[in-house]
């Protein structure tokens, strides 16, 4: 992981999804290592705790 950043884990099909996507381990500094799919064009990989917190504070502050 050290070298490439993100190491490959396993394709998964989540619920709802037509078909599986490729997920990596990758380090978050806020959390440590973590799980995700690639995102949108850039195919950046975002923590999803960090997506989680985002999404709770927004709910917070309306």
């Amino acid at each position: 992981m050290s070298l490439a950043g993100q190491v490959y884990v396993e394709h998964r099909t989540m619920p709802g999804w037509e078909g599986s996507l490729p997920f990596y381990a990758f380090k978050c500094p806020a959390h440590g290592t973590v799980v995700d799919y690639p995102h949108g064009y850039d195919q950046r990989l975002d923590c999803p705790k960090c997506h989680r917190e985002r999404d709770f504070l927004r709910i917070l502050t309306g």
